[in-house]
């Protein structure tokens, strides 16, 4: 499948979709970029090679969970045309905007029906109670969101709450850019770099953007009762307008700065370009590698499947 095949499709869904597109309010901007396509594309198209080939005519179920402006969903119905599959794709995410472009941009086809909720994945039972089989969903993908979830209860709780409605034997994938293998020389002197810029400095007792290990991120996936399959660390590079990309997405500025200290008085817009004339002063022209954790795991056949922890 060529780039062009999987670019969001323009949609009259919204009366002005100009004052959305590239909102620096929502994920769309990062989300689009060529390399977080191709690695969410490779995971998806991975856990979908791991389906038995007499499961290929069912109906079938997807549940993505945070799915903001709907680019892992995108990626995961050209999956099911490859394959013939038929079936429903939903998409939860508390954000109303993201859900507005989600809608905008994506076109189902026919014998695929894709919906959108708003809603938090901790209340993922409720939000797609009578919208999906007695016996679970065929997958579930939670990508590069689990970190921003606050709270480790939360994160558990959300976890939890995919594999209640995940079927036996069905698949959930996963993928982080928030790993402690992420935190490397390039990140850290963008971050000291910001800080010369502001003028200031870091107040070591507070936390930013929670990192884990590989090994936590696993254990927590595992605790569910599931079954990991696949695992990886892989680098992506990241381009010079990924990392600007990134540097308007709210979550991950106000977790860059949280540690600086007056960053309360520092506009979000003023941020922003703060990150971004960190690059210049870096003379960042093409990017740098960032380390991507993924899982892909499987609920088990047995019926005494238990969750844990």
């Amino acid at each position: 499948m060529n780039q062009q095949e999987i670019q969001p499709h323009p949609s009259t869904q919204v009366q002005n979709p100009e004052t959305l597109s590239h909102s620096p309010f929502t994920y769309e901007y990062f989300a689009n970029q060529p390399e977080i396509i191709k690695n969410d594309k490779e995971l998806i198209g991975r856990a979908f090679s791991l389906t038995p080939e007499k499961e290929a005519n069912k109906k079938r179920y997807h549940l993505d969970i945070a799915t903001g402006t709907g680019h892992v969903l995108r990626l995961i119905i050209p999956e099911y045309q490859e394959r013939g599959y038929r079936g429903k794709i939903i998409g939860i995410d508390p954000n109303a905007m993201s859900l507005a472009i989600a809608r905008r941009d994506t076109i189902a086809p026919d014998g695929i029906d894709v919906e959108y909720i708003e809603g938090y994945g901790q209340d993922l039972q409720r939000l797609v109670a009578g919208k999906i089989p007695e016996e679970g969903v065929d997958s579930v993908s939670i990508h590069n969101a689990l970190h921003e979830i606050p709270g480790e209860d939360t994160k558990r709780k959300v976890l939890k709450g995919a594999v209640s409605v995940l079927r036996p034997g069905g698949l959930f994938t996963f993928n982080s850019a928030f790993v402690t293998e992420s935190q490397t020389l390039d990140y850290g002197k963008w971050k000291a770099a910001v800080l010369r810029l502001v003028g200031t400095g870091r107040d070591k007792k507070i936390e930013t953007i929670k990192y884990h290990s590989s090994q936590e991120y696993e254990e927590m996936i595992t605790n569910t009762g599931l079954q990991i399959v696949h695992r990886d660390i892989k680098s992506v590079n990241l381009s010079r307008e990924s990392l600007e990309a990134i540097s308007i997405y709210p979550e991950f500025r106000e977790g860059f700065f949280r540690d600086i200290i007056g960053q309360e008085e520092i506009p979000p817009e003023k941020k922003s370009e703060f990150a971004i004339k960190a690059l210049d002063v870096l003379k960042v022209e093409k990017g740098f590698p960032r380390k991507y954790h993924e899982i892909i795991a499987q609920k088990p056949l047995t019926p005494a499947f238990s969750t844990r922890g």
